[in-house]
């Protein structure tokens, strides 16, 4: 239950205030001529409020005083018309256990109809955040034919009040200013509200009648929740129309062909009778997401919202926005600064066995030496000789007779000849096999490298190119603000807009290169706080011009992070086939698909690729918030049944991405594995062994 009060010195006799509305689901048509009567006193104002007994009501009271009935629902109580104060912040919830849904009902009680455009203003907060549920705005009013004229005449507007359902409620005042609700006569026992449909157009059929404006539901006095849940049902009919009011053409493309005026114009629908075929997997989502838009297509029906644009994940303290995940986009990236093979010449024969195998293996070859030099009388190099002997596998076992002559017994004999043959099968048969084959599988293993960093920020003085639109907010490059775009993003890492949160912070203070990197970009941020001047005229346009100026002039000389297309492939290799502080960071997928490309080199450069923590994305959609959102349902299908990943693996092979290998015209090595051989090979060092 929340229960709040908010008062501005009210009298103590105004403290019994309230009223509310909706109630039931009736589409029977309104007749053309009905004789409307004044409650005998069985309905009062009050029995409003029965709908809504699960709802937390606010009440907007008059200026002038009123008498009503406040004995039903937990209430808030306003004393103004309009509310300009942010209340939802003062309210202390606690937890529901009724099994309805939690909703909110605004009461406008006796607005002023001569100022409809201020009083109907949608940022004004009946309640301030869109994520409070199922919301109605109930307007109590004696000029209910007023009201409805001015609601319909909003027309696209009305999506701007997003979850909140309107209903109008007709009411009169006696002569002692007594709200009295207004009823017909056939619904004498009942109470009366007028639902308004904003998806309401003359060619929609709805529950196979003609769409209309405003629909009438009445219900009893007692059938409080049923007349709640015939509600719901008019209100889900109507909400579920909002598929036939969707833009074909998404906020992205049309800002893409404000910027650019030689964009061509792109198709956007498709007839029952022609094939589709998707170009890329944008328009097969677009076209996914308005399947069902095609039955009303024909009826040129001005639409509400536009589709929800791929883009990256902008964190925020408020987020009124749904947002769906379409992926984590990884960064990677690739450089040749300071990679060293890490073996020298000789490797390849000592490579066969680690450091506390050859130490054994050397105990054991004193320890035969040390053996068979002092069993002859006379010490003499013959121990060394067959101990060195046996091991490269050669014939001495003829010279074993030496080591017996200074022992008579056979018994002793015996003992000299099993210490040789236990040698021979240790050292002369078993390690010698594993080391030639150990030593083989050594030779068609390349030689590896060590890069000394992991991340871009681990090298101190590092200059990175980065595609244009790596983390853009949408993704896309447009021809004009292209650089403005790359450094805002570019900020947005290092300070981003919820820059207090854990992860930053952890950042902040354990990374040394993170730190030093941020100290740097924190320069160029105030070349980049730019406002509109006398200089713009007014124009947006003029503005980003001269955003962009900035950007490329003042900007793009001091920032260690530069901006490149891939088409400028001459310009990619000579600067990172320096191997000086130069990087190139892109997605994973790319890095992995031009790691080839970079090392089929005749000059023997060798690039490896890193990990790049700090540009890792969350890309996916802002769902903006409506009542049943038919297109953010179609969404979380195509995403969660895996359609939307078969057809991104399908584009990816069938179009992968043009980047440099594709506008160089390499499709395979140019450069065979003999030519790059050199004299640190494995196989040379087998060579030279042989």
């Amino acid at each position: 239950m929340l229960r709040h009060k908010l008062t501005n010195d009210f009298p103590t006799g105004l403290l019994t205030f309230i009223f509310t509305l909706i109630c039931l689901f009736n589409i029977d048509a309104e007749s053309s001529f009905v004789e409307h009567v004044i409650s005998p006193g069985k309905i009062e104002i009050s029995d409003y409020l029965t709908p809504f007994e699960g709802c937390t009501n606010i009440i907007f009271i008059p200026k002038n005083p009123i008498d009503l009935k406040l004995d039903k629902a937990p209430i808030i109580l306003l004393k103004t018309t309009i509310q300009e104060e942010q209340i939802d912040k003062r309210f202390s919830l606690e937890r529901r256990r009724n099994v309805i849904q939690h909703c909110w009902a605004s009461f406008g009680i006796l607005p002023n109809p001569n100022n409809l455009s201020k009083y109907m203003n949608w940022r004004h907060r009946y309640i301030k955040k869109t994520s409070f549920g199922i919301q109605y705005f109930v307007i109590v009013t004696n000029f209910k034919s007023t009201f409805q004229k001015f609601i319909e005449t909003l027309g696209a507007a009305s999506h701007r009040y997003i979850l909140r359902e309107i209903i109008i409620v007709e009411v009169v005042l006696d002569t002692e200013r007594i709200i009295l609700p207004v009823l017909e006569n056939n619904d004498k026992d009942g109470i009366v509200l007028y639902y308004h449909n904003m998806y309401h157009h003359d060619g929609i059929i709805l529950k196979g009648q003609k769409s209309k404006w405003w629909y009438k539901i009445t219900c009893s006095i007692p059938a409080g929740q049923n007349c709640f849940k015939k509600l719901q049902a008019i209100g889900d009919t109507v909400s579920n129309l909002n598929k036939y009011f969707w833009n074909r053409r998404t906020n992205t493309e049309r800002m893409y062909n404000r910027l650019d005026s030689n964009a061509n114009p792109i198709k956007r629908w498709y007839s029952v009778s022609e094939k589709f075929i998707p170009s890329n997997l944008i328009s097969l989502v677009e076209f996914w997401l308005l399947n069902e838009h095609i039955e009303y297509v024909k009826l040129n029906i001005t639409p509400f919202y536009n589709l929800p644009v791929l883009k990256k994940y902008a964190s925020a303290h408020i987020r009124p926005l749904e947002f769906i995940m379409q992926k984590v986009q990884t960064a990677s990236f690739l450089s040749c600064y300071n990679v060293k093979q890490e073996s020298f010449i000789l490797s390849a024969l000592n490579s066969p066995f680690d450091v506390e195998s050859w130490i054994l293996i050397q105990l054991g070859i004193w320890v035969m030496i040390i053996s068979l030099t002092l069993l002859p009388r006379v010490l003499s190099s013959d121990g060394v000789m067959v101990v060195v002997g046996i091991l490269l596998e050669n014939s001495v076992l003829n010279q074993s007779e030496k080591f017996t002559t200074r022992f008579p017994k056979r018994s002793s004999k015996y003992g000299i000849h099993l210490l040789i043959a236990a040698w021979v099968l240790l050292a002369g048969t078993t390690l010698t096999n594993w080391y030639k084959a150990l030593f083989t599988m050594e030779l068609v293993t390349p030689p590896t490298y060590a890069p000394p960093w992991e991340t871009t920020l681990d090298i101190e003085g590092i200059q990175v190119l980065m595609p244009y639109n790596l983390l853009d907010m949408t993704g896309m490059e447009t021809a004009i603000d292209r650089y403005m775009r790359f450094y805002i993003s570019i900020s947005e890492i290092f300070f981003p807009y919820n820059y207090e949160t854990k992860k930053y912070q952890e950042m902040k203070t354990s990374h040394n290169g993170f730190k030093r990197m941020a100290s740097h970009i924190e320069k160029t941020i105030p070349l980049l706080n730019v406002r509109m001047s006398t200089q713009d005229n007014g124009s947006i346009d003029a503005f980003y011009k001269r955003l962009e100026l900035i950007s490329y002039n003042e900007v793009l000389p001091v920032s260690p992070y530069k901006p490149i297309h891939y088409k400028e492939v001459e310009r990619f290799v000579n600067t990172l086939s320096t191997c000086e502080k130069t990087a190139f960071i892109d997605t994973k997928e790319n890095i992995a698909s031009l790691l080839p490309f970079v090392n089929d080199n005749a000059d023997k450069r060798k690039y490896f690729a890193g990990k790049e923590p700090f540009f890792t994305v969350v890309r996916g959609w802002d769902i903006f918030p409506i009542r049943a959102n038919y297109v953010q349902k179609r969404l979380k299908v195509m995403i969660h049944s895996g359609i939307y990943g078969h057809w991104e693996a399908w584009f990816r092979f069938a179009k992968p991405n043009k980047l440099f290998h594709h506008y160089a015209n390499w499709t395979y090595p140019k450069f065979d594995a003999v030519s790059q051989l050199n004299y640190n090979s494995k196989i040379l060092s087998g060579f030279y062994i042989s």
